[in-house]
């Protein structure tokens, strides 16, 4: 008798997720940062649709599941690993982005409903690589310190990771000192902004194009380093000194 398509093939609606995917929703867009995490359908090595000659050979990459490179990364975000750096190579279209979402969401809040959700995915994959991500965290009971960036964005690159670094240490109450020992300049800012007038500071707000005055402070607790650089040009046009401090 002839097999019918429909009887063997079940088309999984609610892992569908419309569109491509912004790595940049890991900060910007908090829904639709879980939705796309969530919808990641994950490939196991053993239900894995392309093989190795399908890629060839001579360039020395080996082909890989996103189950077993989820599982890798894990491992080496926990010190189970020598080799603390893994790159991957993919195609236009191939879900890179998806995939280091995904990943973000797990690795920076393993306790949440969204990286639960996320390591039943990868049970549907392949059961053992989701248990023994699972024991990962059960054993090691803390998330990792995750900074997603976009390629596709124009940003001076150490700003932007002190930014990242800085608002989930702010978020989860933990101490910046150390780290703003570092940048001292940053602090200074916002010492000498607090002793302005209420005149210049909606001068500032202005200038800066920032709706409230602590915004502007917290964006300098993130050490935003371009609206450092309009509170440099604001201060030094009316006459306001800042401090030469490294960093």
């Amino acid at each position: 008798s002839s097999i019918v398509l429909k009887d063997v093939i079940r088309f999984r609606g609610d892992r569908l997720f419309d569109g491509a995917v912004n790595l940049s929703w890991f900060w910007d867009d908090i829904e639709k940062n879980h939705k796309a995490a969530e919808s990641f359908v994950f490939h196991g090595p053993q239900y894995h649709g392309v093989q190795q000659p399908d890629i060839g050979i001579s360039h020395g990459h080996q082909l890989q599941d996103t189950a077993t490179f989820t599982k890798n990364i894990v491992n080496a975000c926990y010190g189970d690993q020598d080799q603390p750096f893994t790159l991957a190579i993919a195609g236009y279209g191939t879900g890179k982005s998806h995939l280091a979402l995904t990943i973000a969401n797990l690795l920076s809040n393993p306790d949440s409903d969204v990286a639960r959700n996320i390591l039943l995915n990868i049970k549907d994959s392949d059961v053992n690589i989701g248990k023994e991500i699972e024991l990962n965290f059960l054993e090691f009971n803390r998330p990792c310190l995750v900074v997603a960036l976009n390629g596709m964005q124009n940003f001076d690159l150490t700003a932007e990771i002190s930014r990242q670094i800085y608002k989930q240490i702010i978020d989860r109450n933990v101490d910046t000192t150390p780290l703003d020992e570092l940048r001292p300049r940053f602090v200074n800012a916002i010492k000498i902004l607090n002793i302005l007038s209420d005149s210049l500071k909606e001068e500032l707000l202005k200038h800066c194009d920032v709706s409230n005055f602590e915004s502007i402070l917290t964006s300098l607790r993130e050490q935003d380093e371009h609206l450092y650089l309009q509170i440099h040009e604001f201060l030094t046009k009316h006459g306001v000194t800042m401090q030469a401090i490294g960093g």
